[in-house]
């Protein structure tokens, strides 16, 4: 059996293969000079180097087979309008999500189980239009966000829990704006003005799926100039000891072959579409499955894309964290506090 951390390691040589657009020769340079790869790495990783064109039609293909995710695969050029939005479709029982500008809120639907598929659960982002401190129309960035997002569906087959194109909402009487208020949290922080006090501000909606649950997170901070690579769970993450359970299922190995091919899947997208390092996030299910989230990120500007040391710094460390919870390490301990248990390990070995 390959060692989990051999098959990651061989997903991060090919990712930075598409990345950097390094030859095969140069790929087989990297392998070989690792101290981990055998002759039979070596040839695993230059099948993947420079795929052919049936290859990549082959790699979509399996994307589109139906079973592979949500939201992922669909071909149909066909426009999706968005229903018409009444505020009694928010589940006012359950608090909401919230960001900078947007919240996320469960549906009402989810109780009666109107859907078909067990299991599928929805929600609506909702949004405000417009702020003083906005420098942009949010229905026109949420609505180009929109329109990216169906175009990598269907040319690359991205995983996304968008269901409907936004849609701009007249004011809410006092009273909902007061409900809506009182389910907007931020973190652990109750924002009972979040959407504003007054009756005069629209506001923006849109019908998203519910993400799967156990997931994890993983972001990397890049500067403007793409240097850093710090990586991060996001706050949202959940339990790492519920992700190493549920991954289990699966076993490990299938797992960690699956998320290689995610990872390579991942770069190859990242160098179509840069604009996805701006605020670098994804989300990984328990089936090793990645979802792109916040895909509204691309309407950052003055970002450009990583270095190859901050890439490295980035992957390397994703691959290192998701390897560890896989291994049934649960610590919830950040980087640096590893670093400092370590320290104060080594100061105790020398006093003996």
């Amino acid at each position: 059996m390959i060692n989990t951390v051999l098959l990651l390691r061989l997903g991060y040589a090919t990712a930075i293969v598409f990345l950097a657009g390094w030859s095969v020769a140069a790929q087989l340079k990297l392998v070989a000079s690792a101290s981990w790869a055998s002759t039979d790495a070596r040839i695993i990783v230059s099948q993947f180097a420079v795929p052919s064109n049936e290859t990549k039609e082959k790699s979509l293909a399996g994307k589109r087979d139906g079973n592979t995710g949500i939201n992922r695969g669909t071909t149909s050029s066909v426009a999706i309008e968005a229903r018409p939005f009444q505020w009694h479709f928010l589940d006012m029982t359950k608090m909401g999500a919230c960001g900078m500008r947007k919240c996320f809120f469960y549906s009402v639907f989810n109780d009666t189980s109107t859907s078909t598929t067990s299991n599928v659960k929805e929600g609506y982002i909702v949004a405000r239009h417009s702020a003083k401190d906005a420098k942009y129309d949010y229905l026109d960035r949420m609505m180009r966000t929109w329109n990216v997002t169906k175009k990598l569906e269907r040319e690359q087959g991205i995983r996304h829990f968008l269901l409907e194109p936004p849609q701009k909402l007249p004011p809410p009487s006092l009273h909902i704006l007061k409900r809506v208020n009182a389910l907007a949290m931020q973190g652990s922080k109750s924002v009972d003005d979040f959407y504003g006090n007054g009756t005069s501000h629209s506001l923006v909606v849109q019908r998203v799926q519910v993400a799967p649950s156990p997931a994890l997170i993983p972001r990397c901070y890049f500067t403007p100039k793409g240097r850093g690579g710090r990586f991060f769970f996001d706050g949202n993450s959940g339990s790492k000891k519920d992700f190493h359970a549920a991954s289990s299922i699966m076993g490990k190995s299938q797992f960690v072959r699956k998320f290689q091919v995610e990872l390579r899947d991942l770069v190859v997208l990242l160098r179509n579409e840069t604009r996805l390092w701006n605020d670098f996030q994804f989300l990984i299910d328990s089936e090793a499955r990645i979802h792109h989230i916040d895909i509204d990120r691309i309407e950052q500007s003055g970002y450009t894309a990583p270095t190859e040391k901050a890439f490295d710094n980035c992957f390397r460390s994703i691959i290192g964290h998701v390897t560890r919870i896989l291994n049934g390490d649960s610590s919830e301990l950040s980087t640096k506090k590893r670093k400092r248990e370590k320290e104060k390990k080594k100061k105790k070995r020398k006093k003996k």
